[in-house]
């Protein structure tokens, strides 16, 4: 497997913000359907929605980068 970077783009914020809100809320669903036209898009924002939810210092949509989730995630 390819070494993907956690990044995402601008017309995706808004399901970002929604899954970020939800984490705090406690009220993450178990499951979530993802679907893309271009698998190399969706494979990088898949990589930063997960290490975001995992993040335990995310800011402004980003994970930390540094914190034991994110190394782990890495």
């Amino acid at each position: 497997m390819a070494d993907l970077e956690a990044s995402y783009l601008p017309w995706q914020a808004s399901v970002l913000q929604r899954a970020l809100k939800l984490k705090f809320e406690q009220r993450l669903p178990h499951a979530v359907m993802i679907d893309s036209a271009s698998e190399m898009d969706i494979s990088a924002f898949i990589m930063h929605l997960a290490m975001l939810l995992l993040c335990d210092q995310a800011q402004d949509l980003s994970p930390c980068g540094s914190c034991e989730a994110c190394r782990r995630a890495r």
